[in-house]
């Protein structure tokens, strides 16, 4: 995976790691269709509702499109 490295709105010379919802799924879940990858990922997702209340506890959104790097560790811990 390759996060995408962006300074944060804050400031401070603070840099946030970043990586698409569509690269995360297509690692976890491998299919030749990148949306079915992602509807996978989502319909995990929903399905586990302590991964589900993890994530949202972090700033998770049913609708992002980047992830950082604490929602990408949250859900490899689940794996």
């Amino acid at each position: 995976m390759n996060y995408i490295k962006r300074k944060t709105t804050a400031g401070q010379g603070r840099m946030a790691y970043f990586v698409s919802r569509r690269e995360l799924a297509c690692h976890l879940f491998p299919s030749p269709d990148p949306k079915l990858s992602v509807a996978t990922l989502h319909r995990w997702i929903d399905g586990d509702p302590q991964l589900r209340q993890s994530l949202r506890r972090i700033g998770y959104q049913p609708r992002t499109r980047w992830f950082n790097r604490r929602i990408v560790e949250t859900i490899q811990r689940f794996i």
